[in-house]
């Protein structure tokens, strides 16, 4: 509950969950962060805990970002050289998810093995990088790719800005399985054709606060 809470305040550059933040990923000693850190103290096994899970500690770290501590960003950056390959790739895709351009070396390389190239396209995209930009107007030119693959890449182009395709992500808003994503780029891009939609989505749990947001 307290990573949930200072997770969201952290959006407001509030000091104090910054701070519990930075505690629970090891960046401060407990007692040494005030009011924060006193909070922590009491569920010191759940900060060790996260000294074995890479990946919940990075999700921390994207937070931290986030809410506009550099601290945040700094350990997402060191992720990207860590032993594991997933360690690496979720920190370059919540690197890109911030807008931070030091992602693209990752995910570019990414971009070289098909079976991962529309996921790295994807994440790209937040960076309207040109390489994943050309892969996926390819993707949704392509005779060949299904119908998922196409409207993945055409969210993520909305995603990327490019108001040409604003007309499909409208016409995908009746498709129950991408109207959620669909919406969500429609609404990035200021579009009101998504706030049918998002309203209906008010009332489910899984998709309500990204439709509220």
């Amino acid at each position: 509950v307290q990573r949930l809470a200072a997770a969201a305040l952290a959006r407001t550059q509030d000091p104090e969950a910054c701070e519990l933040l930075a505690v629970q990923i090891g960046l401060v000693a407990a007692g040494a962060a005030g009011a924060a850190g006193a909070a922590v103290g009491h569920a010191g096994g759940e900060v060790d805990e996260l000294a074995g899970n890479d990946i919940a500690r990075l999700d921390l770290a994207y937070a931290l970002a986030r809410g506009g501590d550099r601290r945040g960003a700094e350990v997402l950056v060191r992720a990207l050289g860590a032993p594991r390959g997933e360690a690496r790739d979720e920190a370059a895709r919540l690197l890109a998810q911030l807008g931070d351009k030091r992602a693209v070396p990752r995910l570019r390389d990414l971009l070289a093995v098909e079976q991962r190239r529309l996921g790295a396209a994807e994440h790209l995209a937040h960076l309207a990088e040109p390489h994943a930009i050309k892969i996926l107007d390819q993707v949704r030119g392509d005779p060949r790719a299904s119908a998922d693959d196409k409207a993945r890449a055409t969210v993520a182009l909305g995603v990327a800005g490019r108001q040409d395709v604003a007309g499909a992500l409208r016409a995908m808003l009746g498709d129950p399985h991408f109207n959620a994503l669909a919406a969500a780029a429609l609404a990035a891009q200021g579009d009101r054709a998504a706030q049918p939609v998002l309203e209906h989505q008010l009332a489910s749990p899984p998709l309500r606060v990204l439709a509220a947001r």
